[in-house]
């Protein structure tokens, strides 16, 4: 069984990546002490523990930075801009969606049989405004990609050696033997 934290992240390709789960697969927001759940992955479902503590920080940057990201995407335009973005009409109990396709069409798709790249295209209307699914979005809004990480913990080392920490490094992979062990 997996976790969830960004840190997580595998890096075997992205439709094992953690980094865009979407939130329909999120408890409610008074979680239990921890949660399995089943977590999409381009074909089947994984299982993942999610201890409170941990559900309640996801949740927190979902109503603090996250919410604010999405708002200055918004008041931007920016989601109006996107090609091939897939409105999320209703989400199923058994892991089916109902999407509207860019050109208008409905469809039935079970979210564990989409790729990573596809879940990240998935968005819902909130008060008449688009909004990602995917949980961990760039500070422009936009969801962000498994690759990512790797980006920001290069940026991260390259800062730490320049404060003469040379040897001190950290990636995604490091972090989720650490922090989901």
């Amino acid at each position: 069984m997996g976790c969830m934290r960004p840190a997580c992240a595998s890096r075997s390709g992205p439709a094992s990546s953690t980094s865009n789960f979407p939130l329909t697969i999120l408890p409610a927001a008074t979680p239990p002490a921890g949660s399995r759940r089943h977590a999409p992955r381009a074909g089947w479902a994984a299982k993942y523990w999610l201890p409170r503590a941990a559900l309640t920080e996801v949740l927190s940057y979902g109503e603090g930075a996250r919410a604010l990201a999405v708002g200055r995407a918004q008041r931007q335009g920016r989601y109006e801009q996107l090609a091939r973005v897939q409105i999320v009409e209703q989400v199923h109990a058994n892991g089916r969606l109902k999407l509207r396709t860019a050109n208008g069409q409905l469809q039935m798709v079970p979210l564990d049989e989409l790729t990573a790249p596809a879940r990240l295209r998935l968005f819902r209307r909130v008060d008449g405004k688009l909004e990602p699914l995917a949980v961990w979005l760039n500070e422009d809004g936009l969801p962000r990609p498994a690759h990512a990480w790797e980006h920001t913990f290069q940026v991260a080392n390259r800062r730490v050696e320049r404060l003469g920490l040379a040897g001190f490094r950290c990636t995604p992979h490091m972090l989720r033997h650490i922090l989901c062990a």
